[in-house]
């Protein structure tokens, strides 16, 4: 019964945090925020493709010129959450995914804590709670990290990684979530698996249940295996993702972010406890301070807020007097978290040899990357806390006290961290009319000029490649007039010989041209060059970085280009064949042994 009304309330907690995401469907965020401008579009336009032209969009005429668009870190081409998308739309469709994610991760906090590390239900119930009611979440979606909520599948991940050794079936679920972290969550995936690393280095060192059930430990094969098989079965994704790193490996100093001569400051200790404290873990009533700072700003809740509470944090440390044996690796892995996480801010960088790293050298603010881990661990040492503390004390009457203590606990953070969300959507969605020609602008709201048919050739992104396209026109700012650019020649024109051209139009992976020539000539396209481009009619040349077709017949014809990546076939027989072994190892092939021992 007790297990009933616990699971009920966190249950209760969760639907309190989460429902408000549903307040306001047809809303938007605040689209100054630049965040949410290239989340929309990068799901509408992986939708438009896919519901126009029955493919993913390999390449995009509405950015930089023309860009291999499903290669991109946030595209959700090849998400197995794309057809939330595909059925609600980009502005409804990432909010219900963002549900599934939270009640996921938090269902997975639950079984991490109670299968694997054998916590007693007071320590299942807290730990769970915790993870429930922190601002954490919603203050990703404040301020605009969709692709960082993934992060709230690691419990989950880690408990299916745990039982594999047992169950075949949780190995299974472990290579689609890391795949679901490949498909569309940017740097989730390299930092969830350091921290998986991290579970098995100090395995030995942390909680674990002390009779059956599925208890087991996280092994560095099933971590290797699982992280092989989640890349196989992306093989496209992954493909795709590494040849656009060979063409600009977004290689950022990291350090950029942090000048040395602004980091001396750092060496007072003092202050940077004083701002982890304040700025980071302490939560606070969200309408207190929106009040105090004149209004709900965009830099109200930053991604470093985590918001689970002083105490938490406290109790989380004390754990290890109760039980050392039992708790010192999660403390060991809360400092490390801490210490990984503002690196940029004390007189030791203990980031430094991680950004000497394939992908981790691009994490300019460890805060934002890292400081998921010292929720989680919080979390673990928390709910530690009251797994001894129930254990230990044998009253009824002190156990009811702890309980309404440990509630308590869980309640001030739900009430501060639960009018966060509420405060993100309520801005009417752009209203805007497609232009009935394409054409190219040099700057503009990504999002918007998407659904307006115009493309955008310097675009909010830290991935850039090359481009000689040219902008039709620059808008100028105030709502004044357009001003064309003289050298602009159209999105076709003839560089050589006698005719007509003209763009019937421009599409994901396809370009349609009217060709009228009088004699052999060469037609170029305002987009980039790229060998994985084909023409139904003349050969596709690099005209200086720009896209050509020779027409060597004269008369008028509809010249129609598709566009396909080299290997992009080789890449899919990969990751089908991936997930046939997969699934033959996980089910298939134990039903097999056992009906032949049966035999």
């Amino acid at each position: 019964m007790q297990n009933r009304i616990m699971a009920a309330l966190v249950v209760l907690a969760c639907l309190i945090m989460a429902v408000p995401l549903f307040f306001r469907p047809n809303k938007t965020a605040d689209f100054s925020n630049g965040d949410w401008r290239q989340l929309y579009f990068h799901h509408k336009a992986a939708r438009d493709s896919l519901l126009d032209q029955g493919e993913p969009g390999f390449w995009s005429p509405y950015v930089n010129g023309g860009f291999p668009l499903a290669a991109h870190p946030h595209d959700p081409s090849f998400s197995p959450l794309l057809p939330v998308i595909l059925a609600a739309g980009e502005i409804l469709g990432c909010r219900i995914n963002v549900f599934l994610i939270f009640l996921a991760g938090t269902a997975g906090m639950a079984l991490y804590t109670r299968r694997i590390l054998g916590f007693n239900r007071w320590g299942v119930f807290s730990a769970t709670a915790l993870y429930a009611v922190s601002g954490w979440l919603p203050a990703r979606l404040f301020g605009g990290n969709y692709w960082e909520t993934f992060y709230y599948l690691f419990p989950l991940i880690a408990f299916c990684l745990a039982g594999a050794g047992r169950d075949k079936r949780y190995f299974f679920a472990a290579v689609l979530l890391l795949y679901l972290l490949l498909a569309e969550a940017n740097f989730v995936l390299p930092v969830t698996l350091l921290f998986l690393g991290l579970l098995w280095l100090f395995g030995k060192a942390l909680p674990g249940r002390e009779n059956g059930g599925l208890s087991g430990r996280l092994t560095l094969k099933n971590l290797i295996l699982a992280a092989v098989f989640a890349c196989l079965i992306g093989a496209v994704k992954f493909y795709l993702l590494t040849g656009l790193l060979a063409v600009n490996p977004r290689t950022v100093d990291y350090q950029i972010f942090k000048p040395a001569q602004d980091a001396l400051p750092v060496f007072n200790p003092f202050q940077g406890i004083a701002a982890f404290w304040e700025g980071y873990v302490k939560t606070r009533p969200f309408i207190e301070i929106a009040r105090s700072s004149g209004g709900v700003g965009p830099n109200l809740v930053g991604p470093e807020y985590i918001g689970c509470g002083g105490l938490a944090l406290a109790l989380a440390c004390l754990s290890p007097l109760l039980s050392f044996r039992r708790y010192i690796g999660v403390a060991v892995l809360l400092g490390l978290s801490i210490a990984v996480s503002f690196s940029l801010y004390l007189p030791f960088d203990l980031f430094a040899p991680l950004s000497r790293l394939p992908v981790f050298g691009a994490m300019y603010n460890t805060v934002k990357y890292f400081n998921f881990y010292i929720l989680f661990f919080i979390c673990l040492g928390f709910g530690g806390f009251f797994h001894s503390l129930f254990n230990w004390v044998k009253s009824r009457n002190i156990k009811l006290a702890l309980a309404l203590f440990m509630a308590l606990a869980a309640v001030y953070p739900l009430a501060a961290n639960r009018l966060i969300i509420p405060l993100i959507f309520f801005h009417d969605p752009p209203k805007v009319e497609q232009r009935a020609a394409f054409s190219q602008v040099l700057y503009g709201p990504l999002y918007i000029n998407l659904m307006e048919n115009t493309g955008v050739i310097k675009w909010n992104s830290s991935i850039q490649i090359p481009t000689n396209a040219l902008p039709s026109r620059l808008d100028l700012k105030a709502g004044g007039p357009e001003k064309y650019l003289q050298n602009y020649r159209g999105e076709v024109w003839l560089a050589s010989g006698r005719g007509e051209v003209g763009l019937l139009d421009v599409s994901y992976n396809r370009v349609r041209v009217h060709s009228d020539m009088q004699t052999p000539g060469l037609c170029v396209i305002n987009q980039n060059y790229d060998p994985g481009w084909s023409s139904s009619f003349g050969e596709v040349v690099d005209k200086q970085g720009l896209l050509g077709v020779h027409v060597k017949e004269p008369g008028e014809r509809e010249i129609l280009l598709i566009f396909r990546p080299q290997g992009i076939w080789i890449a899919a027989g990969v990751g089908l064949a991936a997930l046939l072994l997969l699934i033959w190892e996980c089910f298939a092939r134990q039903s097999y042994r056992s009906r032949g021992h049966s035999v």
